[in-house]
């Protein structure tokens, strides 16, 4: 589903989400080479990086907001602002990104920000499902209306993929052991809600490595769940197509799998060959699209990280589009 939802400036109800944007300055600066360009914020979550692009930009520039939870869209359409440069807001999967700008006449853009993970409203809400620490069910959607959950995958996968699952995405070592527990478990009696899920856990790993692991389990099931490496690949892939020669596209990761999908993006449109050793000719496609800018990812203050504990885990990587 795609909801468009154009914004002009007025005033609306309050949002009721708070949000410390992780690496702000840093992330508009590499992001930001025309104030009145057009930029992409392919993860506008509870705003922040939003918001913080809009206090710098002016006329005629536009921001166009991209996320799957129809609840951040909600949020940001109602704040109370009266923002100088147009907003377009679309509800859906920013792998659509290039499919979402040809109705709105536009071809290509300035910049694109990805700000990847769970939000923290989504985190913070025992509805979602998304964190062990609190009782909610087995839920893990970004977008309510899709129609597999985390539920599913417990309760309906069998035991080789949901061990896929828990090792590929959780790269969590006792991942044949849990999965074994849980087929077990949920023979009994179905599994529907997290604090089920993370005694089944508990009770088969060490007490001294039990966060860890339910950690990596939780995450193994948001990232199957919410298909978001798939989804990661095809969106760098439209954000670059969309991008216009100087333009910037500035990624910000939390966890070392997403890390790896940037880094190997960028290896390969910078011309950097993937291919095994030993192949006579190269077959990954790589060729020089991209300039990275960041020699070493960009990672938070020690003030930032004892700020805002969420940022502790943030790398931030940019490059720019090169001139064909």
């Amino acid at each position: 589903m795609i909801s468009t939802l154009h914004t002009s400036p007025s005033k609306g109800t309050q949002s009721h989400i708070a949000h410390i944007p992780v690496l702000k300055e840093e992330a508009i600066s590499y992001l930001l080479t025309d104030r009145s360009g057009i930029y992409v914020d392919c993860t506008l979550g509870a705003g922040g990086h939003a918001e913080a692009l809009l206090q710098t930009m002016s006329p005629p520039g536009i921001l166009i907001g991209i996320d799957r939870d129809q609840r951040a869209i909600a949020n940001f359409r109602q704040q109370e602002r009266c923002w100088p440069c147009q907003v377009i807001l679309f509800h859906t999967r920013y792998a659509l990104l290039g499919d979402l700008l040809g109705p709105q006449n536009i071809r290509q853009v300035d910049g694109v920000l990805f700000d990847l993970g769970v939000a923290s409203f989504q985190i913070d809400d025992p509805e979602r499902g998304f964190s062990y620490r609190q009782d909610g069910p087995l839920d893990m959607r970004m977008d309510s209306s899709q129609k597999m959950t985390a539920r599913v995958v417990i309760n309906e996968y069998g035991e080789d993929d949901l061990a896929r699952v828990i090792r590929d995405y959780g790269q969590e070592r006792r991942w044949r052991r849990i999965a074994r527990a849980i087929v077990r478990a949920r023979g009994r009696h179905p599994v529907t809600t997290t604090q089920q899920l993370a005694g089944i856990i508990r009770a088969v790993v060490p007490e001294f490595q039990a966060i860890k692991s339910l950690s990596r389990c939780f995450q193994a099931l948001r990232i199957e769940v919410n298909r978001e490496l798939e989804e990661l690949r095809a969106g760098l892939e439209a954000a670059v197509d969309v991008l216009k020669p100087g333009g910037r596209l500035v990624v910000i990761c939390y966890q070392s799998l997403e890390d790896r999908v940037v880094k190997e993006l960028f290896a390969r449109l910078t011309g950097v060959c993937q291919c095994p050793k030993g192949l006579p000719q190269c077959v990954c496609g790589a060729r020089k699209i991209l300039q990275v800018l960041t020699g070493k990812a960009i990672r938070p203050t020690s003030q930032e990280a004892k700020r805002n504990s969420r940022a502790r885990s943030a790398r931030l990587r940019a490059a720019e589009k090169v001139l064909l």
